[in-house]
């Protein structure tokens, strides 16, 4: 009876045992060779040398392959995940240069049309409108030759689609970012996103110009209640620019986050995306910069002739100050 009783009572623990290790031997034959995970730069989940392991009908498999990968890394190889993590942190913070674009604005004969006000905001321009007029600099004799101008412009946002272009294949071909491993284009949103913070600014900015045009046509005196107005407005003009800048601030945080949680990113796919980055914002400034110029160029062929003379602030009738 005794020797019953313990087999009795062993029986479903060996059964137990069993069945858990039967689990760990099957969950660790999903994972694909460590040989072929250690280094895999621009290998995704969904590569045909990983089907056996990660078939298509696992909705779970992009994240199944993040952790067989990270469980066939070693500690040295962690680590240097862990410093490309950070660098990829600085690049949207360093490239974006949010503080200080509002430093160097772009100075224009006339205020922009919102929709091209949001979108050379949005790369990374800020127009402002001057009353002397705009003077000419090297970039500015790209205006001589309309022909040119267009080329360069059109050069310039081609550019620009292959650096989006090449975000959404990098992203795509990597090992995702861990805030989202099934959207592959959590960076290219990123950088179209920035619509929206310069939407907001573009309309703070405009409504801050009708209030000083305003203040200025009234040729009235001075009183006291009058400038308690002027007070009133320059608050609130104070409470805006830092909500705007507090947006901005927000969406430079987010793009931080978003590039850092890229995962597993290798040494080679870090010069990608460093390249990648690099490009899309010199090919952003100078889309900003040549929209405004292609624009100042056209306007001025409706403007009356000037008198030839006047040459201290112009040139052939474009005016251009970057």
């Amino acid at each position: 009876m005794t020797l019953t009783s313990r087999t009795q009572f062993t029986r479903p623990s060996a059964i137990l045992i069993l069945l858990a290790g039967l689990f760990h031997f099957t969950k660790a034959q999903t994972c694909p060779p460590w040989q072929t995970l250690v280094y895999s730069p621009f290998t995704p989940y969904f590569s045909p040398s990983f089907l056996p392991y990660l078939p298509p009908s696992d909705p779970n498999r992009c994240w199944d392959y993040s952790s067989c990968f990270f469980i066939a890394t070693s500690e040295p190889g962690k680590q240097q995940f862990a410093a490309t993590a950070l660098v990829m942190g600085f690049i949207p913070l360093t490239l974006k240069d949010f503080p200080w674009k509002r430093e160097n604005p772009l100075f224009v004969s006339k205020e922009p049309s919102w929709w091209l006000d949001i979108l050379v905001r949005a790369l990374g321009v800020i127009p402002k409108k001057t009353e002397e007029g705009i003077g000419g600099t090297k970039l500015a004799l790209y205006a001589n030759n309309p022909v040119k101008l267009v080329a360069v412009t059109t050069g310039c946002a081609a550019g620009l689609l292959v650096s989006y272009i090449s975000f959404a294949l990098t992203e795509i071909y990597s090992k995702r970012s861990a805030l989202g491993c099934v959207y592959p284009v959590f960076v290219l949103s990123w950088w179209l996103f920035a619509l929206v913070p310069a939407a907001v600014e573009s309309v703070h900015q405009r409504r801050n110009n009708k209030k000083a045009q305003s203040t200025n046509s009234n040729t009235l005196k001075q009183d006291a209640p009058r400038r308690r107005r002027d007070i009133d407005l320059s608050k609130e003009e104070s409470i805006g620019s830092a909500l705007v800048q507090f947006l901005w601030a927000i969406y430079g945080i987010m793009g931080a986050l978003i590039y850092t949680g890229i995962m597993g990113v290798a040494v080679i796919e870090l010069f990608v995306w460093i390249m990648s980055s690099v490009a899309a914002a010199g090919f952003s400034k100078c889309l900003g910069f040549l929209l405004c110029a292609l624009t100042e160029k056209l306007d001025s062929r409706a403007a009356p002739d000037r008198p030839s003379g006047d040459m201290g602030m112009e040139m052939d009738g474009v005016r251009l100050l970057y």
